[in-house]
């Protein structure tokens, strides 16, 4: 039992020093209402300390801890293989990004940001492994989602003190001025909102009353921070989050009249709900602004634009490791060059051009290539419930993957990684337990001297 309280510290603690980063800034921001809208000031952030790099800190000791977990036994369900897979491609992807600088095409204080992605998916892949360690009674989930929702509650309170003092001799808008809560800008407030909401969904076996209340504050950090993808996020969440409570309290036959009226009460939700964000954020239709100047089609085109006229072995192999990413720019920045005079380090909210960027076509292709194998993987087989939720944190996986350079953004990764987890492990028990009940049906194979940590 020990151990499922120390993973669900571990998933804790990830939540917590997400907050912690900037939270002194932002209280004493309130204190002399000098409030910032979308980004924290640069000054604000600089004046963090050491404390920014806790959760980078915590990223290394879970991405060296987990081998080592591991290692003391073996793996049940073939997971030797999969880890197995894992090392090979991850060490085939940070090959190639490690071409350029071999070469010399790029500086080598690059590297750094491109580690720290690759440091946080290592990490990731980890809390996936032991997903299966989240508590899984009553108490214990009750307990989890109680010590979520004092992060959610204390975010939202400095979201509201936000709006109100900004609000002070002024028209202002919930939505529309994005505001940062504890977290350094509006975008990473949205996709902790995600995470919430997601963190939501699994820990099916809280209190209802404590799980409407994250899912509620979740839905208002993402209404807040005026992200439109954290909104279009949190919505299909939370519409299965209903789904599922309604569904395990009624009998079969109003379940069948609830699917029946499922889809058009959806559609009438989906069209009206999209046109209330529009307003609500008061930045035009989504489409409409991703093809005008500056979107992110638009941007789209200029960069292929600027790919066309790049040398093959670019095209191939890409600049390296950490180039075009948020953390190059900002380095690049802070030292008081210009991040763009470097090839191809260019901002740009798509984490496959970030890639090509990083590893060109060939890696880009690997790259994709495995986290497709990984996915399908995962898929559950004999749960319709399961496959809803697989489908949804694919679908929000591909979304952040077109709208932000998703293995950037800490809280979502970690958390989706974590949600991946325990969806794939109560497959794999329910796998079990069926084939178990089947008669003359053998058992599922596991590996030998099964490991005490994997156990459900």
């Amino acid at each position: 039992m020990w151990t499922r309280w120390v993973f669900a510290l571990v998933v804790y603690t990830l939540f917590a020093a997400a907050l912690a980063q900037y939270a002194d800034q932002a209280f004493s921001a309130l204190g002399t209402r000098s409030i910032d809208v979308w980004n924290m000031s640069t000054a604000g952030m600089n004046e963090a300390g050491a404390v920014r790099y806790v959760k980078d800190v915590l990223t290394v000791v879970i991405g060296v801890g987990w081998p080592i977990a591991l290692g003391r036994g073996r793996f049940p369900y073939d997971m030797s293989k999969l880890v197995l897979l894992y090392f090979v491609w991850l060490f085939c992807v940070i090959s190639i990004g490690l071409v350029p600088f071999i070469l010399g095409w790029t500086p080598l204080f690059f590297l750094a940001a491109g580690m720290r992605w690759v440091l946080l998916l290592h990490a990731s892949f980890g809390l996936f492994l032991f997903g299966r360690w989240l508590p899984d009674g009553v108490r214990g989930q009750t307990a989890f989602v109680i010590a979520l929702l004092a992060l959610a509650a204390l975010d939202f309170y400095v979201v509201l003190r936000q709006w109100m003092d900004l609000g002070q001799g002024r028209v202002v808008s919930f939505a529309g001025d994005r505001y940062t809560g504890l977290l350094s800008n509006a975008t990473l407030a949205g996709m902790y909102a995600i995470s919430l909401a997601c963190m939501t969904l699994i820990l099916d076996r809280a209190r209802l009353l404590f799980r409407l209340l994250l899912i509620g504050l979740a839905v208002g950090i993402a209404v807040s921070s005026g992200t439109r993808f954290a909104m279009l996020c949190v919505a299909p969440v939370t519409g299965l989050v209903f789904w599922e409570v309604l569904a395990g309290r009624l009998d079969r036959r109003a379940r069948m009249l609830l699917v029946m009226s499922a889809l058009p009460i959806a559609a009438s939700l989906v069209t009206g709900g999209y046109a209330h964000m529009v307003d609500a954020v008061g930045r035009g239709d989504v489409l409409d602004n991703q093809i005008a100047e500056g979107g992110r089609l638009y941007n789209l085109v200029q960069i292929a634009d600027q790919l066309s006229q790049a040398n093959v072995p670019e095209l191939l192999i890409g600049r390296g490791l950490g180039v075009g990413t948020n953390t190059a720019y900002s380095m690049v920045q802070q030292a008081g060059a210009e991040p763009e005079q470097y090839r191809f380090n260019l901002l740009i909210d798509n984490a496959f051009v970030t890639m090509q960027f990083q590893l060109g076509t060939i890696g880009t292709l690997l790259f994709v290539t495995g986290a497709a194998a990984f996915l399908w993987r995962l898929r559950p087989r004999h749960s319709g419930y399961l496959r809803a939720r697989h489908l949804v944190f694919v679908g929000i996986t591909l979304g952040a993957c077109m709208d932000i350079n998703l293995l950037e953004q800490y809280p979502l990764v970690t958390t989706l990684f974590v949600c991946f987890g325990d969806t794939y492990w109560r497959a794999v028990h329910k796998t079990g337990v069926r084939l178990q009940a089947a008669p003359g049906r053998a058992r599922p194979k596991v590996g030998v001297d099964e490991a005490p940590f994997l156990n459900m």
